[in-house]
């Protein structure tokens, strides 16, 4: 049973999905510091492509600046012993840590070779504790030539870029293949895996409008749908083991569990749990934030079925699209439907719809 401020229910559980920590840093120099964030895209873009959950990179350069940077969590991934206490610390069944180490030229082959030859090298640590519970790490070293044009630079973004892709097609290649995982027998075990996911207290829904290639919109169905909180920080009897929504191993017992975020009041409790259950908890906005939301929702009364967003309907979607990334909210139904763009639109309150319809004539 859950006691406590927050108010929360259990439900059945879900299946498991393990959860990637991705960490990119740059040693190669000015060369490449502009592609730390094109790496990690890269390597996001890939190990979800694999199946995996990736932990948002907000939430890891949190947990890395506390440790101290990314040098103190290299030498975390040196031992085996820090490295699992690293994961728990972010919520993570395996750590993918990867580092730009240089970009030159390598040496000509043939004297009559005109084209030059372009070297990345990037290094990882891998820690999976999802599938061997095995620590790795190694260089990968990709090679391309390019034929260098007069009065254009030798080497532009775009071959930096496939270069760089090139490299995590390599380092996503030795992630574990994904595997069916069985609930856990509670009792067999002190912890319990289960799956904690946060929403806005107030009871903010919104209408389920789809948006049509031509620009209307429509109400696809009489379902509302909630508003997610996203990047929840989760402690449980004092320690921190990542950010919700996601899958946590915790005891059966909980003494005491808190989840925080900026612009909600906390929620404590105390509670008891089994594997494969799933905690749903109201968290509660500062009163100025829950007025800035209502407010920016007021448009939603004018959305009709069937016709085409005025100008200002869509600056009031802009709008609401911001108050939402800036309060770490999500549209989010339940049973995460989704439909075929080409024949019943895309969710309205996606950001996708709001690039499409400014594409609009």
């Amino acid at each position: 049973m859950l006691t406590g401020t927050g108010g929360g229910r259990l439900l059945a559980g879900d299946p498991f999905v393990p959860k990637v920590a991705i960490f990119v840093d740059n040693h190669a120099g000015k060369e490449l510091e502009d592609k730390v964030d094109v790496m990690t895209d890269l390597l996001t873009t890939r190990v979800t492509g694999k199946g995996f959950a990736v932990i948002a990179r907000s939430n890891v350069l949190e947990v890395i600046n506390r440790i101290g940077g990314g040098k103190e969590m290299e030498k975390q991934l040196s031992s085996q012993t820090s490295a699992k206490a690293l994961a728990r610390n972010l919520g993570a069944d395996l750590i993918l840590k990867a580092s730009l180490a240089s970009l030159g030229v390598e040496p000509k082959t043939f004297i009559s070779d005109t084209d030059e030859t372009y070297a990345l090298r990037v290094s990882y640590l891998l820690l999976d504790l999802y599938g061997n519970g095995s620590l790795a790490g190694d260089t990968v070293k990709i090679l391309k030539p390019i034929h260098a044009t007069p009065g254009k630079p030798a080497v532009i973004g775009e071959f930096i870029n496939g270069l760089l892709g090139e490299a995590g097609d390599r380092i996503a290649h030795i992630l574990p293949p994904m595997r069916s995982v069985p609930p856990a027998d509670s009792a067999k075990t002190t912890l319990a895996e289960v799956l904690i996911s946060c929403w806005e207290r107030g009871g903010a829904t919104v209408p389920d409008f789809r948006l049509l290639p031509d620009g209307r919109v429509v109400r696809h169905s009489t379902n509302s749908f909630g508003l997610q909180v996203m990047d929840v920080k989760v402690e449980v009897n004092g320690q921190v083991l990542g950010f919700a929504p996601g899958k946590f191993k915790t005891p059966r017992a909980i003494e005491k569990s808190r989840l925080s975020r900026e612009g909600f009041q906390p929620s404590e409790g105390t509670m008891s749990v089994l594997s494969g259950d799933r905690l749903e908890v109201l968290l509660q906005m500062d009163e100025a934030r829950a007025s800035r939301l209502t407010n920016s929702m007021k448009f939603l009364a004018g959305l009709e079925s069937g016709k085409k967003l005025t100008p200002a309907q869509l600056t009031a979607l802009e709008g609401f699209q911001e108050v939402l990334h800036q309060n770490g909210l999500k549209v989010e139904s339940k049973d995460d439907a989704r439909t075929d763009p080409k024949t019943e639109g895309v969710p309205l309150f996606d950001e996708a719809a709001i690039g499409q319809l400014k594409r609009l004539p």
